[in-house]
This record gives structure tokens, C-alpha cells and sequence, in this order.
């Protein structure tokens, strides 16, 4: 795995250009306006990025699987760092958006404003939304198009036509919701070096130690006296080379799920990865309630809200539920069985709606659910942080303590059979 310097070289020289044409685009932006095309501009981004990724994917293999652990570490503190900064980000956004909207102020001077003070693709990407808003084109349009904020918030406004300040604040989530999930996203970063930390230790005991102790114990001729435990010792590490090898192979996999896992957290991608995207229901239940709650304050048809939902959401599992709830209502079904029947609320949350409607507080209602769903959710998804954590430490506390027996134990029988030999 460990190759020569020449490779280090390599490495070191594209990480540094890659670094350099960065520095010089965030230069370029810090100066006036130049005359220069965001084809170029965007093309410098991306032979900067690539120089980064393909400088560090070398500087993995050269170093072996310290280098490896080393940018699990970095990507996995980068990715949090810079995600967690990005959600306070965008909720402001969306915060700032409502506002403006509500109070009828002008949302294309402060898109602005908002471009010559974030600069990037972020900045174009709000010039570009500017423009459409001054050409008349509606706000829902234009955020679906230029994705200014998350793919959820443009479809809790496209949801909303009649009070897409409504919708904006649907999106901004609560105060609980976002920490369970930033505490979810730092616990996975954790995870993930403690998973590589692991492997690369016992990767380092069964390549470079083992043989060592081998040669020790047989130097000794103490094979029969140790043999009764340290054969059985022994077989676990060598078992486990195969399984060692598998995950040196599918370690780039695992980094890449975890990173996903951050990101998806965090709010920055859409799509969920596989089956960790069913426990969080609650969070796309928590939208559709605040976003029902708004279209009642609109006087919208809650039909209306849910079924562009279903066709705007991006995730692709809470689109068939929704869905399902629509052919309930299209077919005739009381709109609070259709959404106990869709598992929107349950049945005494049914009831409760039903009894908020007639007393004309149903707006209300649908929000203190959303709020009571998060809430809830939130507390069981720390409670479940707290109990893994002593699992997941537990588990590589074993595998220290196996590999310790296993480097000491012989010493030990060694010791004993030259007393024994006195």
C-alpha cells in the first residue's frame, strides 16, 4: 500500500494547485465585478475541486491507512463544520424570505443584496432568481428552478400558492428537530472515525505485529506451552484477514455513506440513503402539518396542498403515503380519516383535528401537532444516541482488549517457561 516518494510528490504538488486556484478564485471574488464568464469562473471551481479530491484520493494510497483514517477525520470535521453552518444559513434565509413576502416588500432587491455579500454559485444562483422574480415569473417557480433553498422548502411553497409565506415558515425547521439532527449528524462523523480508527488498528496488529510474536514465541520453543490459548487467540486476528481485506476495499463505500449520511442529515441532499430515510418520517410529517396548517389560513382546499406535496417532495417514500391519502380523499373519505388512514396523524390526533375544526381553531391545531411530533421524535432520537454510544465504544473497547491478551499472553507463558527452565 505504501508506495515511494515520487507518489507523495504527485500528491502534495496537486493539492497545492488545487488549493492555489482556489485561493485565486475567492481573490477574484473579493475584487470589483470583472468582465469574466461564469463558464470560466465555474470551470477554475471545478479544476480547483478535482486537483483537491484526486491530490487527496493519491495522498490515501501513498500513505496507506493512516492516510486513510487521516481523511476520514478531516472530511468528516470539514463536512460538519461546513454543514452545520449552512443549515443556520439557510433557515435564516427562509426566515428572511417569509418575512419579506408577508410584509409585501420587494424579495428581488434583496436577492440583491444577499448575491454581492455571498459571492460562489450561492450568489449567481440569487441574481438568477432575481431576474426571474423582476420578469414577473412567481416565487414557487422560481425557487423550484434556481434551488435557492432546500428541495422540501420549495415544495412546501409550491404547496402553498396562496400563502407561500406560509410555506417558507412550514420549512424553517424547529428548534428541536434541528438539534436531534445536528447531534445525529456529529454522532455518524464520530462513528465513522471511530470505525476506520478500529480497522486500522487491527489492520496494523495482523500484518505487522503478529508475525513478530510468532517469531518470538517460536524463538522460544514455547508453542506447547502456550498452545492451549494462544492458538485459539491467534485465530480470531487471522480469521479476521479476510473480513480486514473486504473493508480496505469498501472503505472509499463506507466513507462516501457516511459523508452521504452527514450531508442528508444536515439538509443539504434530498434523497435519504438506504433504510435510514424510514425512521425519519417524522420529519416530512412535521412539514405536511404546518404546510396543511397554512393552506387552512389561506383558505386553500387541503386537496389542493396535499397533492402537489405528493408531486413535489423529494422523498420518493412520503410521496406514495401522500399519495395514498389523495385517492382517499378524491374517493370520498373524510379528510381526518384520510390522513389517519395515510398514517399522516393517528387516530387520536384525528380526533383532535375534527374537534379543532369545529371550533375554528384547526390552524392551531395542525402546528402544535407538527411541534408535538418533533418534539417527541427528537427526544427518542437522542435517547437512542445515548444508548449507542456505550454499544459502539463497548465494541472496540473488545476488540483492544482481545488484541491486547493476544500480544501479551504469550510474553507471559514465555516468561513462565524460563522461570520453569531455572
Amino acid at each position: 500500500m505504501i508506495v515511494g516518494a515520487q507518489s507523495l510528490y504527485v500528491a502534495a504538488a496537486l493539492v497545492l494547485l488545487g488549493l492555489s486556484v482556489l485561493y485565486m478564485r475567492r481573490l477574484e471574488q473579493l475584487a470589483p465585478a470583472q468582465p469574466a464568464e461564469d463558464n470560466l469562473q465555474q470551470a477554475l471551481e471545478i479544476v480547483g475541486w478535482n486537483c483537491l479530491l484526486v491530490g487527496g484520493f493519491f495522498l490515501s494510497f501513498a500513505l496507506g491507512w493512516l492516510g486513510m483514517l487521516a481523511i476520514a477525520s478531516i472530511v468528516g470535521a470539514a463536512l460538519v463544520g461546513a454543514a452545520r453552518y449552512r443549515t443556520v444559513h439557510q433557515a435564516a434565509l427562509l426566515g428572511l424570505l417569509a418575512a419579506l413576502v408577508q410584509r409585501r416588500a420587494p424579495v428581488s432587491a434583496f436577492c440583491r443584496s444577499m448575491a454581492r455579500e455571498i459571492r460562489g454559485g450561492q450568489g449567481r444562483r440569487m441574481l438568477r432568481l432575481a431576474a426571474d422574480l423582476d420578469a414577473g415569473i412567481p416565487l414557487s417557480d422560481s425557487l423550484r428552478r434556481w434551488r435557492v433553498v432546500p428541495r422540501a422548502a420549495t415544495a412546501a411553497v409550491r404547496a402553498t400558492p396562496l400563502d407561500v409565506a406560509g410555506g417558507l415558515q412550514a420549512a424553517i425547521p424547529s428548534t428541536f428537530a434541528a438539534r436531534a439532527l445536528e447531534r445525529a449528524a456529529v454522532f455518524t462523523a464520530y462513528a465513522l472515525w471511530i470505525v476506520y480508527t478500529a480497522a486500522a488498528t487491527c489492520i496494523f496488529f495482523v500484518w505487522k505485529i503478529m508475525p513478530h510474536i510468532t517469531m518470538i514465541v517460536a524463538g522460544f520453543q514455547a508453542e506447547e506451552l502456550a498452545a492451549p490459548l494462544i492458538n485459539k487467540l491467534w485465530a480470531a486476528p487471522f480469521a479476521m484477514e479476510s473480513e480486514l481485506l473486504l473493508f480496505g476495499l469498501f472503505s472509499p463505500l463506507v466513507l462516501l455513506l457516511g459523508c452521504w449520511t452527514i450531508l442528508w442529515l444536515l439538509g443539504h441532499v434530498p434523497w435519504a440513503p438506504p433504510i435510514l430515510g424510514r425512521f425519519f418520517y417524522w420529519r416530512h410529517r412535521a412539514l405536511a402539518l404546518r404546510c396543511l396548517a397554512a393552506a387552512v389560513r389561506g383558505r386553500q382546499p387541503l386537496e389542493t396542498t396535499l397533492s402537489e406535496l405528493s408531486r413535489a417532495h423529494p422523498a420518493w417514500h412520503f410521496r406514495r403515503r401522500l399519495r395514498r391519502v389523495t385517492k382517499l380523499l378524491a374517493l370520498g373519505t373524510a379528510w381526518q380519516q384520510a390522513l389517519v388512514k395515510g398514517r399522516l396523524v393517528r387516530s387520536r390526533e384525528g380526533e383532535l383535528l375534527l374537534a379543532a375544526q369545529q371550533a375554528g381553531n384547526l390552524d392551531w391545531a395542525l402546528q402544535e401537532l407538527a411541534a408535538g411530533n418533533e418534539r417527541r421524535a427528537a427526544y427518542r432520537l437522542e435517547m437512542a444516541l445515548h444508548a449507542l454510544l456505550p454499544l459502539l465504544v463497548g465494541t472496540v473497547a473488545l476488540v483492544a482488549a482481545v488484541l491486547g491478551i493476544t500480544v501479551f499472553w504469550p510474553l507471559v507463558k514465555i516468561a513462565e517457561s524460563i522461570i520453569s527452565w531455572k
